[in-house]
């Protein structure tokens, strides 16, 4: 049963832990990126990349706590460093579409761009549309969506309960 609340019905919304994002600006340096942060067991917690001939472009998110180690082993690579932007303070919105109405993520795009938020990248999937958003505006962003959908009377809180190595959310 899902709430009283009009608008597009949606199975819930998910809000990640904050996060960097680093966005690559040539082809060429996804792959060398992702092998860095697999040699040194940084988590690569979104992804969203497009492939070309060259290799992949694309924006990649770790946790804000690997921030410091992502920038020491990336800065020797002095090249591939001058082409990466760097966005500090990102947190990733997932909505779950219920019955995938393709306009959603229209209307995800017109009221947050109406709303003055900032989304940095896009990804979908069969059963997620996620975006990344600045941190401290998630809560905006989520109240925006609010507006419009209509969320399940059960649904589960927006902010993870707990993380994977056992140190519960503050």
């Amino acid at each position: 049963m899902t709430s009283m609340v009009p608008g597009i019905a949606i199975s819930g919304i998910k809000l990640s832990a904050e996060m960097t994002q680093i966005t690559v600006m040539s082809p060429r340096d996804g792959g060398q990126l992702l092998r860095l942060m697999a040699e040194h067991r940084i988590n690569v917690q979104f992804l969203s990349a497009g492939l070309l001939n060259e290799g992949m472009i694309g924006s990649y998110c770790i946790p804000a706590t690997e921030h410091k180690k992502a920038v020491a082993i990336i800065m020797p690579h002095e090249a591939l460093n001058r082409r990466l932007r760097w966005i500090h303070a990102v947190g990733a919105v997932t909505v779950f579409p219920h019955r995938s109405r393709l306009h959603l993520i229209g209307l995800i795009l017109q009221e947050v761009g109406r709303a003055g938020l900032p989304l940095y990248s896009l990804a979908t999937s069969l059963s997620t549309i996620t975006f990344t958003t600045a941190f401290a505006r998630i809560e905006d962003v989520v109240s925006t969506l609010c507006r419009h959908v209509a969320l399940p009377d059960n649904h589960a809180p927006f902010h993870p309960e707990f993380r994977i190595d056992g140190r519960e959310r503050a």
